[in-house]
């Protein structure tokens, strides 16, 4: 949670995960103060998405990993 003190703007995107650990994750962020709607929960897209998005190696390899992708505001997009 230091993450989201030290950063304010930063949002953290996860695949989804079963309801009850989504619950337990956000209720974590609330007690430590941070707003559990900076915690935002996608759904697995099939491979073919992942490819045709066209992301940079590194991304690609990243998401491919499941590894977190940060990124910085903005209107650019780490996957367009």
């Amino acid at each position: 949670m230091w993450f989201w003190q030290a950063h304010p703007r930063a949002v953290l995107w996860l695949l989804e995960m079963p309801a009850a650990a989504g619950v337990r994750l956000r209720a974590e962020a609330k007690k430590a103060g941070v707003d559990p709607a900076r915690i935002v929960f996608t759904p697995l897209f099939p491979r073919e998405l992942h490819l045709k998005a066209r992301a940079a190696p590194p991304a690609h390899r990243a998401l491919c990993a499941a590894a977190p992708l940060p990124r910085c505001g903005g209107t650019n997009r780490a996957v367009a």
